[in-house]
């Protein structure tokens, strides 16, 4: 082999770990079976295997971080193992490890802040909860109404007018934002059913008391479901707008403190993967989400080629790897 094949193959082996990269951490099986990776992306060629595995579109088989179905293994996980170190606290409002979150849900089960049911929790008046070792702590009580408010056929949830994210010492001001959703708003975007009309809202302030008011022109559901959020603040790190059938319907959440990029969807089966994902960067965001039609997602469904993607394939490994072709072709020249 000569040196030009010898720096071309150098060139193959150093950046073909860029492409095969992906980053399966928090991938979960979803209520509606799903898969789901941790930043949101939806894996539409995963299927959930009969021993509750992942299976991905390459063949490779996964654990799931969650299992969200009814009935799934994480949904049945104990909480002690969580609580390891968490010390004895009795009668107060202090944070637990591993409890941040901690909420009643509407049908009177205890879940905590990242989507684990607590099977020896026993829910108690004005938001206290006995857990199975007896410790009393306070969590959100979503059976009172409090964090579900309905408006006729409509519903938001979690939201927030006063409760500051960690790292918020105050409300840094107020903004308000509308969002169309609907078959009408993807008549823009060929190859999608439905569609939000903002699908990438960038600049809203940390600790911003942020309005939405979102108008769905459709006769059916359609919700506007916001993600990533502290799950110290919002039961499951989310906050929700639901409006059925046509109409409008607005809530209000307290932005969280630093630089983060939400991941926005429609939480009713398939219409995420009609087009229904969107984005809010708060400050400086934290990056693009995939999934997001005219964003990061072409008609087609393949994923958009960004100019990060091309900095982040021609990294400084590669661009050393490109020199020294250039190197040793010119050597090549010269010695010919």
């Amino acid at each position: 082999m000569n040196k030009i094949g010898i720096a071309l193959l150098t060139l193959f082996l150093l950046t073909t770990p860029v492409f095969a990269q992906e980053d399966l951490s928090g991938i979960h099986i979803m209520p509606d079976g799903s898969v789901m990776l941790g930043n949101g992306e939806t894996l539409n060629d995963a299927l959930v295997t009969e021993d509750n595995m992942i299976e991905l579109g390459d063949g490779r088989i996964v654990k799931p971080a969650m299992d969200l179905r009814s009935g799934g293994e994480s949904m049945k996980a104990p909480i002690t193992s969580m609580m390891e170190g968490a010390g004895t606290i009795k009668e107060s409002n202090t944070s637990i490890e591993g409890l941040s979150g901690i909420h009643i849900m509407p049908n009177g089960r205890v879940m905590t802040g990242t989507g684990f049911w607590v099977e020896d929790a026993i829910p108690l008046e004005n938001g206290r909860i006995q857990l199975g070792s007896g410790e009393i702590v306070y969590g959100m009580d979503m059976r009172s109404g409090d964090f579900i408010k309905r408006y006729g056929n409509n519903m938001v949830v979690n939201e927030n007018l006063d409760r500051l994210p960690p790292g918020c010492a105050e409300i840094s001001g107020e903004m308000n934002i509308t969002v169309t959703a609907g078959v009408e708003v993807a008549k823009d975007i060929p190859g999608f059913v439905y569609s939000y009309d903002e699908r990438s809202i960038e600049d809203v302030p940390p600790c911003t008391l942020l309005t939405v008011t979102f108008k769905n022109k459709d006769s059916i559901r359609h919700q506007y479901m916001v993600h990533n959020l502290p799950a110290e603040t919002y039961p499951m790190s989310m906050f929700n707008i639901e409006v059925n059938g046509p109409g409008e319907q607005s809530g209000t959440f307290i932005t969280p403190s630093g630089d983060s990029t939400l991941f926005v969807h429609c939480g009713v089966p398939e219409h995420e993967a009609k087009g229904m994902a969107a984005q809010i960067k708060v400050g400086k965001g934290s990056g693009n989400f995939p999934g997001i039609p005219g964003i990061t997602l072409n008609e087609d469904g393949s994923r958009k080629f960004l100019f990060k993607d091309f900095l982040g394939i021609f990294s400084i490994t590669s661009l050393l790897a490109i020199a020294l072709i250039l190197f040793l072709i010119k050597r090549g020249v010269k010695h010919s």
